[in-house]
């Protein structure tokens, strides 16, 4: 029979603590002096806050293969620091028969309703111990925050971390200057990011973004938790060149809101290289409005990590409203008539669900235009006929004439719609998947069917299965 080993377990929690070699060698003492044999030494570099640590993992799969004999630590808070997680190691040896041997707490034992009780004590100890560390470092924090000291060592560029404070580097900080200037001068965080290319490390627009919002640069600290002071450091870029930038970022923003295009896939496109969610662009060109669907990621890296897509958001969407049209034509619209004809009651009366039941007749036909449709739909709606809102993921019976609605509205793609309307084929749509040289849209639709648009180029012919 293989004999079972003696585990010694060590643990600090920062690599900037050197405590290891010295539970280490307490451990070795005490094995010597009772004549135990260490087997094997595991250790982490964590905190005892989590148990997602190696060490402590290898440690418990030694425990439930019936491997070990005995563990030893230093404290019982080598282990963990949570009650939770100390009574479930603690139960997870003693179902295998290990014993827990803590040099610090040499009464520890889980063999005795006493030992338990002690074990129970002491882990609580541990934890309360953890929260008053804790409580003892957000003070520590607060009171160098308020005295202008950085919290952190990450520093943005411009700046270098030295003796507890932000110091400016002149070449560094000539070019935030310049990246403000530029700005101020009305240059946009792409242009700027391009002329700032090998200038810059990482010279993306996302950072250059990041940086002309960056209050740091003006001599300031901001902190979520603790609010905004004066720094103990100089300043790059003053306070009125900050505020005037800031004014002239919100008035591009207002501005671009105006000319936005009514993107109806919002967040549903992934990038067939790198698998992001595909970023949406609005461009003007003379009273026109055009949207693009485009890889962020691409861009900001200049290509380098991935090799990036676009794509007409005009085209895709054209071919969307058709497989819906399709949809309600063949599957929606004659089951809603059946409902209508054999008086199955939804959310208005038999005469309503049959006038608006022709009338989804009459469009998928062609024989009423989408603003026709629309004007009557939302004249029915009016008398009376309201519709609840559900917050269930699948759109419901009730939701139908609105859906409808919503089409009708879609159907031109120069209308924007409404929030409701885009929240409606938020949960229509599942996920779109696009490929260099196809474009796979896929739909669940309110019965549960599939919607499969395939094709090459700017023309997509629509396919269609269940």
């Amino acid at each position: 029979m293989t004999r079972k080993q003696n585990i010694a377990y060590v643990r600090q929690s920062t690599s900037k603590q050197s405590s290891l070699s010295f539970q280490r060698e307490a451990i070795q003492r005490e094995a010597a002096r009772v004549g135990w044999k260490i087997d094997m030494v595991l250790e982490d570099i964590a905190s005892g806050g989590t148990m997602n640590r190696e060490g402590l993992k290898n440690l418990l799969d030694l425990v439930a293969t019936n491997q070990v004999e005995r563990i030893i630590v230093y404290r019982l808070n080598r282990l963990g620091r949570r009650v939770q997680d100390l009574l479930s190691i603690g139960q997870a040896c003693e179902e295998k028969d290990v014993k827990i041997i803590s040099l610090m707490e040499p009464m520890l034992t889980t063999t005795t309703s006493l030992g338990k009780l002690n074990y129970e004590m002491i882990s609580s100890l541990a934890e309360l111990e953890r929260a008053l560390i804790q409580e003892n470092q957000t003070l520590s924090y607060q009171q160098n925050f308020s005295k202008g000291y950085p919290l952190s060592a990450t520093t943005p560029f411009g700046y270098r971390y030295e003796h507890r404070t932000l110091h400016v580097q002149k070449w560094e900080a000539e070019l935030v200057v310049e990246v403000f200037q530029r700005y101020m001068r009305g240059e946009g965080y792409k242009r700027i990011s391009s002329q700032m290319q090998g200038k810059i490390p990482s010279s993306t627009p996302a950072n250059i973004r990041n940086m002309l919002c960056n209050e740091t640069y003006t001599g300031f600290l901001v902190s979520k938790r603790f609010g905004r002071v004066k720094g103990n450091f100089e300043s790059i870029i003053s306070t009125d060149d900050f505020q005037q930038v800031q004014q002239i970022r919100q008035g591009k923003q207002q501005a671009t809101a105006l000319f936005r295009y009514p993107f109806l896939l919002r967040r549903k496109i992934a990038c067939p290289f790198c698998g992001t969610a595909l970023a949406c662009r609005s461009r003007k060109s003379g009273q026109k409005i055009y949207g693009y669907y485009y890889c962020a990621k691409a861009e900001n890296s200049h290509k380098e990590a991935c090799r990036g897509i676009s794509i007409s958001a005009k085209i895709a969407e054209i071919a969307v409203v058709k497989a819906l049209q399709e949809w309600l034509s063949k599957k929606v619209v004659p089951k809603y008539l059946k409902d209508a004809a054999e008086g199955k009651s939804i959310d208005a009366d038999l005469q309503k669900k049959t006038d608006r039941a022709q009338l989804l007749r009459a469009f998928s036909t062609n024989q009423i235009d989408a603003a026709t449709l629309q004007k009557k739909l939302l004249a029915l709606q009016s008398q009376g006929d309201t519709i609840k809102e559900r917050g269930q993921s699948r759109l419901q019976p009730a939701d139908k004439p609105l859906f409808f609605t919503w089409v009708a509205q879609a159907w031109s793609l120069d209308t924007i719609q409404s929030p409701v309307f885009t929240k409606l084929l938020q949960h229509a749509i599942s996920s779109v998947v696009v490929s260099p040289n196809k474009i796979t849209l896929k739909m669940e639709m309110l019965d549960g069917s599939v919607i499969h648009i395939k094709g090459k180029g700017a023309k997509l012919d629509v396919t269609k299965s269940s």
